[in-house]
């Protein structure tokens, strides 16, 4: 792929045959945003995004409109989302799709797209309607990549004031590309995957004139907290920087690949939580986790018997009751949290009204303080 910059960056920081993929840990939402805002500018073939969350909100409008500018200049787009979250946000979507360089898909849809109607389809379809894609990736030019817990949207990026969902995810250069492509192939390919063209109503279709207002409101002066970079040059100097501070590591990507059987029981475990397991049985003196919702099965509590023996302790940080925005997953953790503590396990709740955590969130005005939850 010629006169690709991600892709020279690759080459410049690792060997062909180097087994070795590099990575580099985007912490707070604000460098989540900037990194996939200079990925756009400096994409020169093509983007791929999986998420199953893009709201239609600035940081949402804002990377949309970037993406169409790519277009523009003949950058390849396909962008793949989940049903549960897009239904609302058809006209977004049907924008971008209607540049002859951008195609969206989405997952495991449901009829109709509002309404009672789509209620009741939910419920008369719950088995189906259940498998859901909470993937997410970013990959550019098949050379650089983006993955982790973040979906698009102002929560996820530090420039919502009200809520700050905190995640985490990873930039990262090398051979884990390709399996990284491969799991947005994988559901892209899917027969539960749709053009979104073909869900949304006739009106819902928007024209060209559309794009171009989206494109000029992602070039106007932004109000964001974190100013991404300005045209290719711009993106291209931040970037090297971000490249030069990669860790070079040996690394296997696991990922959830759509059900064969869409109606069949949900209870199989999966390729991650079966990695997971055997990464845990590996330890030998430490497991640190870091989960939104700390749900184990009466089987997965049994595994952590001896976890906290003096050999080997677990420490775990989850979201308390006041910062879960799932209080049904939070009942399910509060059952078995005495457990967890006899069993020798140490756990953690965020508290919004921590001295430290209300520092960082003073130090940062990311939101009011109430909002803030752990993903």
């Amino acid at each position: 792929m010629a006169d690709s910059f991600v892709l020279e960056q690759r080459q410049k920081h690792l060997e062909p045959d180097s087994p070795y993929a590099a990575f580099s840990l985007l912490n707070t939402g604000r460098d989540a945003f900037l990194v996939r805002a200079a990925l756009i500018e400096a994409a020169s073939h093509t983007i791929d995004a999986q998420y199953y969350i893009w709201n239609d909100d600035p940081t949402g409008r804002y990377l949309a409109g970037r993406l169409i500018a790519a277009a523009d200049r003949g950058v390849k787009v396909r962008v793949l989302l989940d049903d549960m979250n897009a239904a609302g946000d058809d006209a977004l979507f049907a924008t971008m799709d209607s540049h002859p360089n951008i195609e969206v898909r989405i997952f495991n849809p449901v009829r109709p797209r509002s309404g009672v109607g789509r209620w009741f389809s939910l419920l008369a379809n719950f088995d189906r309607v259940n498998r859901r894609m909470h993937n997410k990736s970013f990959v550019v030019d098949g050379a650089a990549g983006i993955t982790g817990g973040r979906n698009i949207g102002d929560e996820y990026f530090d420039e919502d004031p009200a809520v700050n969902a905190r995640d985490r995810d990873v930039l990262m250069l090398g051979p884990l590309i390709g399996p990284l492509s491969d799991s947005f192939l994988a559901y892209w390919n899917n027969g539960r995957t749709y053009p979104v063209s073909h869900l949304y109503e006739p009106e819902v279709a928007l024209d060209a004139e559309v794009r171009s207002r989206l494109v000029a409101e992602s070039t106007e002066q932004l109000s964001f907290h974190a100013q991404p970079a300005r045209g290719q040059q711009a993106a291209q100097t931040f970037l090297e920087g971000r490249f030069e501070a990669l860790i070079p590591a040996q690394a296997e990507l696991v990922f959830d690949p759509p059900p064969a059987d869409f109606e069949a029981p949900a209870n199989t475990p999966q390729p991650s939580a079966k990695a997971l397991y055997r990464l845990a049985a590996s330890a030998e003196s430490e497991i640190l986790i870091e989960s939104a919702y700390l749900i184990l099965t009466d089987d997965q509590l049994d595994l952590t018997h001896g976890f906290g023996n003096d050999e080997l302790s677990v420490v775990a940080f989850t979201n308390s009751l006041v910062t879960n925005d799932l209080v049904t997953n939070h009942s399910g953790y509060a059952r078995w949290r005495e457990e967890m503590l006899r069993q020798g396990m140490e756990l953690y709740e965020l508290r919004p009204d921590a001295q430290g955590c209300r520092n960082w969130i003073v130090e940062n005005g990311a939101c009011g303080g109430q909002g803030l939850t752990l993903h």
